[in-house]
């Protein structure tokens, strides 16, 4: 547990290593930070595709509510995800560049959103400019 609260860590400067949780930290910093660039249209999280995946319907011309943005985060992403998170991270004031750790699991979360969801998404400006270190081999 610690090496992946340091592998989270390493990457972040100043500010953007507060209140970073312990566990899974860089993947609830990258649902939060995905939710806040989606409402402030920041990151190319402006434009999204249409979605037909079992029950989850989400139309490109459509408004993306909390509720289709956490169920599509939860079920085809893997980021543990509930309306509330989505409506409490919009709450936010502004979106912030660089506020993910530059993990691997963040990349490919990342680039799963890219091509499934948001075509424009700019994954480097959700992402630490440092890459993280791993304690681990």
């Amino acid at each position: 547990m610690f090496s992946a609260f340091h592998e989270n860590t390493s990457s972040l400067e100043g500010e953007a290593g507060k209140y970073l949780r312990r566990e899974d930290g860089n993947i609830k910093r990258l649902r939060q930070q995905i939710a806040v660039a989606q409402k402030h249209r920041a990151a190319g999280a402006h434009r999204h595709h249409q979605i037909w995946q079992d029950d989850l319907i989400i139309l490109s011309d459509g408004k993306l509510t909390a509720k289709l943005l956490a169920r599509f985060l939860d079920e085809v992403i893997g980021i543990p995800c509930k309306q509330a998170d989505i409506e409490n991270d919009r709450k936010k004031k502004l979106f912030t560049p660089g506020q993910v750790p530059n993990t691997t699991e963040a990349r490919e979360k990342l680039s799963l959103l890219k091509e499934m969801l948001f075509p424009e998404l700019k994954v480097e400006e959700f992402l630490a400019s440092n890459e993280a270190v791993s304690l681990i081999g």
